[in-house]
């Protein structure tokens, strides 16, 4: 070790250190560093290291284990998630939502302006509607396809085998 007056001090090989070190400056470490322990950092952590995650061996922080976060995070850009998502709280989502396999549902599914369903909507229970179902389509049927469902088929509406009305207004 060398020192140039008061100020930096130098070393030329390996530096092992078996206490504390303790400074009142910054300490910068210019090669690859191992830290055998734990790092505690009080003030705010910045690392500089711009490259892009494309899975997680890849990005500016690559962590092996797991990540406990006591507090809210912000992701500034994309974000996959290579396994399951528990939410315990409210997911609120801001955005078209893609959903690209089944949804299951165990409690409400509540849509406040509207819900698009491309394919079949399957509704086990029970489908509350508040106001008007449009259906783009030559027939809906409701029942579980027993003789005592309702059918509405061009412009009749059918309950079990009977017709109620055969002049629908469009």
């Amino acid at each position: 070790l060398w020192s140039r007056g008061l100020g930096d001090v130098y070393k030329r090989q390996d530096l092992t250190v078996h206490d504390d070190i303790d400074g009142k400056d910054t300490l910068t470490i210019a090669n690859a560093s191992d830290l055998n322990g734990t790092l505690n950092v009080a003030g705010i952590t910045t690392l500089e290291n711009v490259t892009n995650s494309t899975s997680n061996t890849t990005g500016g922080l690559v962590v092996s284990g797991g990540a406990g976060i006591k507090k809210s995070v912000t992701i500034g850009q994309d974000a996959t998630i290579e396994g399951n998502a528990d939410v315990a709280g409210t997911l609120d989502v801001t955005g078209v939502t893609h959903l690209k396999a089944t949804a299951n549902v165990d409690g409400l599914l509540e849509a406040k302006d509207s819900l698009k369903v491309t394919g079949t909507a399957n509704v086990s229970v029970r489908l509350n509607v508040g106001s008007n179902i449009h259906a783009n389509a030559t027939s809906v049927a409701v029942g579980d396809g027993s003789e005592t469902g309702i059918v509405i088929e061009d412009n009749s509406i059918f309950i079990g085998n009977s017709t109620v009305n055969t002049a629908l207004s469009t």
